[in-house]
């Protein structure tokens, strides 16, 4: 156990170095593949697919992709008000919910830095209001959503409560008396309780409010000046009009006080104030290279598995190639940030059209990878009797906490882990693919004498992690 536990943590570390060394290389102008400018075709392909997807008259979106951080596409398609007939435009204000985290883990680092605090302090030094949770939970734990407390915005009926308090306090107030959902350090659940708690932290450790802290250390340098807390005093930022869709049609998302989300979801910004923040983080400004080494390397847990998150960004391939990205989902909005270093390529998406699943993730990856030449294929689905369906029911475990069931349910399987539940469409007689808000795909592995032993998950990274099969169904 303890060699496939350094095993695990070499590869963990080789991918850090070499991720990092390829964005030293975006820094720096020296990767090769950067000289290639990106085809016309592609772009061309590109908006076309952006058109089809955002009519004009339905709730649009904002692209912005720049390579070598020059533009190379920043356009507006569909509309920003449907009742208004009103167009969106490039430099219109969104909603853009969880990247927000990526603004809060700088902050983190940035107090880090400043000597103000340590990220293996515990949480409990700065917050002693939840000393009832322990000592054991550090600051770096909510940074890598590795804590296990509790996340109020799973709670329905907490987050009407919370719509009428504007202060942490009451969220502080009810995860102190929440247990934990599993040791510190031993999974990565995402929670925005976490997030929300570190925007606190932000506060105590600096003196300044979290908004103010956000301006004058991040947005001011800068130049975002489009970018800030919705609501905050003293601010006119002012978001678009945000859609839900449902059933087939398109209606205003109802009011949702970001408040409640706090430093886990409360930015509003703009494709270019984003932009500029994606080639800062290419420049390396803001933090040394080592703070940005740490922010940017995937997380080990402590069975020596890795996590696909480091400090505030999400870390993975596309394609082969190492992509930074994170994403966001609030009433009426979807956002997505990415870097993919080696092609010196940077996206930027904002939508005031929320849709059931994340198709944010799934459409900036699309647009990503016809941009670098390597475009990802749908799948097309066919039918399975539910007797094949049922071969694969169980639960598959990856090392020693990562445990995935999988059920038949109507025409394809049901995949569950955690607060997730992820439909399964076949595509052949053991490879299923999730067919929205994600390239994902899955293929069961069989034995000599045809049983299911294994679940390997294939992501857009062509990266493959395998599951074995621990147990069979109860029936």
């Amino acid at each position: 156990m303890l060699l496939k536990r350094e095993k695990a943590m070499r590869r963990a570390g080789a991918f850090a170095l070499n991720s990092f060394i390829a964005l030293v290389l975006f820094t720096l102008g020296l990767s090769a593949p950067a000289t290639e400018a990106i085809p016309a075709e592609r772009l061309v392909q590109i908006e076309q697919l952006l058109k089809e997807q955002f009519p004009a008259n339905t709730p649009g979106a904002v692209i912005l992709m720049a390579k070598r951080g020059t533009p190379i596409l920043h356009k507006s398609y569909g509309a920003a008000n449907i009742e208004a007939n009103m167009p969106l435009t490039p430099t219109d204000v969104f909603r853009v919910g969880s990247i927000s985290k990526v603004f809060t883990a700088t902050a983190i680092l940035l107090l880090h830095e400043d000597g103000k605090l340590r990220l293996n302090d515990s949480v409990a030094r700065h917050l002693p209001a939840l000393s009832s949770l322990g000592r054991d939970i550090t600051v770096e734990h909510l940074l890598t959503h590795t804590a296990g407390i509790a996340d109020h915005t799973t709670q329905p009926n907490l987050m009407r409560e919370l719509a009428s308090n504007t202060s942490g306090s009451a969220i502080i107030d009810w995860v102190r008396t929440q247990p934990l959902a599993h040791a510190p350090g031993e999974k990565f659940v995402y929670n925005n309780m976490g997030y929300s708690l570190l925007g606190a932290i932000v506060e105590s450790a600096s003196g300044m409010s979290y908004p103010d802290f956000l301006k004058k250390r991040i947005f001011s340098p800068l130049m975002m000046a489009n970018t800030g807390i919705e609501g905050a005093k003293g601010s006119s930022l002012s978001p678009v009009t945000g859609y839900r869709f449902h059933e087939g049609t398109f209606s205003t998302a109802p009011p949702v006080n970001v408040h409640a989300a706090f430093a886990a979801g409360d930015l509003v910004s703009t494709a270019e104030d984003l932009d500029r923040w994606l080639r800062a983080v290419s420049s390396g400004k803001l933090l040394s290279a080592q703070t940005w080494q740490k922010a940017l390397a995937q997380t080990s847990l402590k069975d020596g598995t890795r996590a696909d998150y480091g400090h505030g960004w999400v870390v993975r391939k596309l394609r082969g190639q190492p992509l930074y990205e994170h994403t966001g989902v609030i009433s009426g909005f979807q956002a997505m940030i990415m870097l993919l270093p080696e092609s010196q390529l940077s996206v930027v998406f904002v939508s005031n059209r929320q849709t059931r699943h994340n198709n944010a993730r799934k459409l900036g990856e699309q647009i990503a990878a016809i941009a670098i030449g390597k475009p990802l294929h749908q799948p097309v689905a066919i039918k399975l009797e539910e007797t094949k369906l049922r071969l694969f029911e169980g639960t598959y475990q990856h090392g020693q906490s990562d445990r995935r069931s999988i059920r038949a349910e109507g025409a394809g399987l049901v995949l569950q882990f955690e607060r997730q539940r992820v439909r399964l469409t076949p595509s052949g007689e053991d490879e299923f693919f999730v067919a929205d808000g994600s390239h994902t795909q899955y293929r069961f592995v069989r034995d000599a004498n045809g049983t299911v032993t294994q679940l390997i998950r294939i992501d857009v990274g062509d990266e493959e992690k395998r599951y074995a099969r621990v147990e069979l169904p109860s029936r």
